[in-house]
């Protein structure tokens, strides 16, 4: 234990990319472990039976005999395509195999889910995680609804939800996983949204939401964060920065947060300026959190949405890419001994994954029931969590219980900052992974991304949930910045209340290309953090019908 804190202290820079919507099963559920002679030491999917239910009504009519889904490889990068559902009905769904009431099942997508939100009536003590076929059937029998001729799903429709990405199809994670440390009890804090789940990653909390919807609600708050605690430390050795694409105009976290916005010139930087950064001895700031491309190629690993037709643009390969570009700038860097590099994802997204969700502490115990009337007292489903540093041992397998708020632990324990909720407090911190007493640089390690470019059919690709959120606030964000600026902005919130509520601002904004004329047309009023001669470049491309 004394060389686990000591290395503690070594560390002095922490770097956290977040991606999206992908369970541990879905992504590195066929890891196997180093020194495995054809067995598995994760907690994954090979050498185990495991399948999920099909329901009577979606059970094939042709004669086969099939009652049940078993877990298999994807045939296409896409896969899940489109994307499953990931509201805290559609997880109840997955995790416990339930639709309470009835009515649940044959409401409309975007409706409204009916008490008790598809919990069974007698809770077992652990989820059966049988319901990822159902939840899947159900939702895209009801986004058949939308499309004239279109009724249940067929089996090969519905089977891909229960895929599982064998280690050459995502090489880059499976080789740091392999090569550094990998979480197999790593939960997100919230079985449901990414709103909810960037917020416990941020602030410990989600204020009691468990929905991405109504949007408004979470410029409401003034609850503090792990930056506003390390500006409060007021510790000149102690700093933060968000990094992320410039094509995205601002970070999701600056406009889920937008106290933060008053950093943007100072601590909101691009994915340019992390580079320059990792090369210059002490660029870097202590703690680092990086965001993907959201909106244009988006490489956040996102799973596709239902379109017309099935695109074949995958943001899985696009975001092995990424997480190879922040390697290949941290090992290359000067501070590279120095450096811990946490990947993980917000949310499941409705991806299959064989392990029941544990117990957890609520943020605030004296707050019994947040929306939809849930306790917070359980974690959401396993996400893929790999840690890199060169102290850790090649072939790490870390098995004990953590979610995000371990990440805010970790940064609390390192920098002697005080926790923002009790969940947080209560967190395990992670220092075992540090396990080496000298690094082991790497230097002959490599990583190969498989090839991957974006295609002139992206721009007609449909936009996701997640893209439709970011738009939605971009579309305030002149009138959020000015009330920053004239006055604070909690005090006078309500007056921006009609700026969210107008949704014609966006609605219109069906696909990536009309998404990124918006956001190119906001920079260009706004913050202008395109040049001149790259926002002609882009427009020029999107007028052509070629991918930027």
């Amino acid at each position: 234990m004394a060389t686990m804190k000591s290395n503690l202290q070594k560390i002095e820079h922490v770097v956290v990319l977040m991606l999206e919507n992908r369970s541990f099963d879905n992504l590195l559920g066929w890891l196997k472990h180093p020194d495995d002679r054809g067995g598995q030491k994760v907690n994954g999917v090979a050498g185990k039976d495991l399948k999920n239910p099909i329901p009577e009504y979606a059970r094939p009519a042709d004669g086969t005999s099939f009652v049940s889904v078993s877990v298999g490889d994807p045939i296409d990068m896409t896969y899940p395509n489109p994307d499953p559902g990931e509201e805290y009905a559609h997880v109840n769904t997955q995790l416990f195999g339930s639709v309470n009431p009835e009515e649940n099942r044959l409401s409309q997508h975007d409706a409204k889910p009916l008490k008790p939100y598809n919990l069974p009536d007698r809770m077992p003590k652990t989820a059966p995680m049988s319901g990822f076929v159902i939840d899947y059937v159900n939702h895209l029998n009801a986004l058949n609804e939308k499309t004239p001729g279109k009724g249940m799903p067929s089996y090969e429709e519905y089977k891909i939800i229960m895929d599982c990405f064998p280690e050459e199809a995502v090489p880059v994670m499976s080789a740091l996983a392999r090569e550094y440390a990998v979480f197999d009890a790593w939960f997100a804090s919230v079985p449901s949204q990414t709103l909810c789940n960037r917020s416990f990653m941020h602030a410990a909390t989600s204020h009691g939401y468990v929905l991405n919807s109504t949007l408004i609600r979470w410029m409401m708050h003034t609850s503090p964060t792990i930056f506003s605690r390390i500006e409060k430390k007021q510790d000149p050795k102690v700093t933060w920065r968000i990094y992320y694409d410039r094509l995205d105009i601002l970070p999701l976290v600056g406009l889920q947060y937008p106290a933060l916005l008053k950093y943007r010139r100072s601590n909101l930087r691009t994915m340019e300026d992390f580079e320059n950064d990792a090369s210059v001895e002490g660029g870097l700031p202590s703690y680092s959190f990086i965001e993907p491309r959201f909106i244009i190629d988006h490489n956040d690993q996102h799973p596709p949405v239902k379109g017309p037709t099935l695109f074949r643009t995958s943001s899985v390969l696009a975001g092995e890419q990424l997480i190879e570009r922040i390697y290949n700038a941290l090992r290359n860097g000067p501070d590279w001994e120095k450096t811990l590099f946490i990947i993980t994802f917000d949310e499941h997204g409705g991806c299959y994954d064989h392990v029941p969700p544990p117990v957890a502490v609520p943020p605030d115990p004296k707050k019994p029931k947040g929306e939809q009337d849930f306790k917070f007292d359980r974690l959401g489903v396993r996400v893929p969590t790999i840690m890199v540093s060169p102290y850790i041992k090649r072939g790490t397998v870390i098995s004990e219980v953590h979610d995000h708020t371990s990440i805010i632990k970790f940064l609390c324990d390192r920098w002697g900052l005080k926790p923002l909720t009790g969940r947080d407090e209560a967190a395990i911190n992670f220092h075992n992974v540090l396990n080496l007493k000298e690094p082991d640089l790497r230097k002959d390690f490599m990583l190969a991304s498989r090839p991957y470019r974006a295609t002139r059919g992206m721009l007609d690709e449909p936009i996701n949930d997640l893209q439709k959120t970011i738009l939605f606030l971009l579309a305030a964000l002149e009138d959020v910045l000015e009330l920053i600026e004239e006055r604070h902005l909690f005090d006078k919130v309500r007056d921006a209340v009609e700026l969210f509520i107008d949704e014609k601002r966006v609605a219109h904004i069906k696909t990536v290309g009309q998404a990124i004329s918006f956001t190119i047309s906001v920079d260009r009023r706004v913050t202008k953090h395109l040049s001149f001669f790259d926002w002609l470049k882009l427009r020029v491309k999107i007028a052509l019908g070629i991918a930027p």
